[in-house]
């Protein structure tokens, strides 16, 4: 059985989105983004994943299928400000 190390940051993109961020094992961050919808008492209904990449510095590398501009800004937005720049 592997290991998954937990995730580094995850929380509300300013469109409402999820993220999600692990550290790679190559030092970069893969970052996971979904719709979601809070329920009561703060837990949040994950939805589709919307986005599905690796993020170096500030450079997205191996992103999973095509991810408007719009996605692009709100995700990237978030990792700058929840994953520390000596992290990615």
């Amino acid at each position: 059985m592997t290991d998954v190390a937990p995730p580094i940051a995850e929380g509300l993109t300013a469109r409402g989105l999820w993220c999600v961020a692990y550290r790679a094992a190559d030092g970069a961050v893969d970052v996971l983004a979904f719709r979601c919808r809070k329920l009561r008492g703060g837990a949040v209904d994950l939805g589709e994943c919307v986005v599905a990449a690796r993020l170096r510095g500030e450079t997205w590398l191996s992103t999973v299928g095509l991810i408007d501009g719009a996605t692009r800004r709100d995700v990237t937005s978030w990792a700058r400000a929840h994953v520390d720049d000596a992290d990615a």
